[in-house]
């Protein structure tokens, strides 16, 4: 008899998706279930993890203050035995292998939960269940982690989405395959302002949706060198196809292929074809290992948010071992990396930088640069001097005006041992706040 646990929050939402699907899905499976409600703390977690459970479903829906995230630990994501569900959108270093979520801004209804659950488990248990619509994104439009949700994924600028999306289309019918296109504003908006570990987050996350389908299409616009998130994308891919062909530079995922496509050119170029013909400057080997690193301590699903704060006592000699495998970097373990700002200058960002032209190092540095602007057209700002709703961009002068109009974004931050403030939040909520740009 298969056995489930499920973490519901004490919520009208959790209660009902526990009452009119999950036992439902149980009873069905011929399923021993087990309910953990609030007050639960990481002994539960850590017992449903580590005991004679084969699921573990979290609702992990944010509707009040803490939800079920006090139970949660790092196993919670490494481990494919859970299973993370939610009707609003997750924090942002929340991420596993099987998840089914909203991204920010939106929200999902049970329904739809219930349908993705039974989905789920159906195929995870190998019995057949009912199969009801799934009321939300298709697939390949949505991230679903390693349920596969396409079989390839398309790196391209939002300032082309139409263009781009007509182009999947018609690779898509005469190819017979899927292709991924990451929503608009899925990991952040076009002017957001964002810290400099959300920028490696953003990346890493790109680069968990690229190991997903393993291969890449990259759209190859004039001004697809401006963005910082599409060049992430083209490091990720350069550095995954490296380790594909052999050359060792760590703990590196693979990919099968890696192409460039040409608007209105016919076909597509192999990558390692269009850099040696000039059309793009991938990095060198020092400059992947470096990103390595970053993602290793920015990545959703293998970082630990309690990183960020310098380990003492006994934990310093087992963070010097870690460090071995890219862990406690020094230059992550320091608030400022995690709670300093980025502020997207829109006169000073790129406009038609050629790929050609794209220097590695210097999109290496932009999120740490402390001073002018970078390659991207960030400045440093402090986020306490974000409510005044104006700050001065250091390289033209001009003020930037900010304004929240879309609400909150969420980090998951779990009490360590040895913090002596049992009741502080789990959950930290900032404001999104943009840059305007009109006029």
């Amino acid at each position: 008899m298969p056995r489930l646990t499920c973490f519901a929050p004490a919520t009208d939402g959790g209660q009902d998706l526990l009452d009119r699907h999950v036992a439902p899905l149980a009873e069905a499976l011929c399923a021993e279930l087990r309910v953990v409600r609030p007050p639960a703390d990481r002994r539960e977690g850590m017992r449903a993890e580590f005991g004679r459970t084969d699921v573990t479903i979290w609702d992990a829906s944010l509707e009040d203050e803490r939800g079920v995230y006090d139970a949660m630990t790092m196993w919670t994501k490494l481990r494919r035995k859970n299973v993370i569900v939610s009707r609003t959108p997750l924090p942002r270093n929340v991420l596993t292998w099987h998840q089914f979520a909203p991204v920010h801004g939106s929200t999902f209804g049970n329904d739809a939960i219930g349908a993705w659950l039974a989905r789920h488990l159906a195929a995870r248990f190998g019995v057949p269940l009912p199969e009801p619509a799934l009321d939300g994104p298709s697939p390949a439009g949505h991230y679903w982690m390693y349920d596969r949700p396409a079989e390839h994924f398309l790196s391209f600028r939002g300032t082309h989405q139409q263009a781009a999306e007509a182009w999947r289309e018609a690779f898509e019918r005469d190819r017979g395959t899927t292709v991924r296109m990451v929503p608009p504003c899925e990991f952040s908006y076009p002017t957001e302002v964002v810290t400099r570990a959300q920028m490696w987050e953003g990346v890493a996350r790109l680069q968990r949706e690229i190991e997903a389908t393993s291969r890449i299409l990259v759209y190859l616009t004039g001004d697809y060198a401006d963005s910082f998130w599409c060049a992430g994308e083209l490091m990720c891919a350069a550095y995954m196809l490296l380790h594909t062909q052999g050359v060792r530079l760590g703990r590196l995922p693979r990919i099968a292929d890696a192409q460039v496509v040409l608007p209105g050119v016919p076909g597509t170029t192999p990558l390692t074809e269009a850099a040696a013909r000039g059309l793009l400057r991938l990095p060198d080997h020092g400059q992947v290992r470096r990103l390595t690193v970053l993602l290793t301590n920015c990545d959703p699903v293998s970082a630990a948010p309690e990183s960020r704060i310098a380990p003492t006592g006994p934990a310093r000699p087992l963070s010097r071992v870690l460090r071995r495998w890219g862990f406690y970097d020094p230059e992550v373990v320091q608030e400022h990396f995690w709670s300093r700002v980025r502020v997207p200058c829109p006169r000073c960002a790129p406009h038609g930088r050629a790929p050609d032209a794209l220097d590695w190092d210097a999109f290496l540095r932009a999120p740490e640069q402390s001073g002018g602007v970078d390659a991207f057209g960030y400045f440093d700002a402090p986020q306490d001097g974000l409510t005044a709703g104006r700050v001065a961009c250091p390289g033209c002068g001009r003020d930037c005006r900010l304004v929240n109009r879309r609400g909150v974004r969420t980090l998951w931050m779990p009490l360590l041992t040895t913090e002596a403030d049992r009741d502080r939040p789990v959950v930290v909520r900032t404001p999104v706040w943009e840059v305007l740009t009109d006029g």
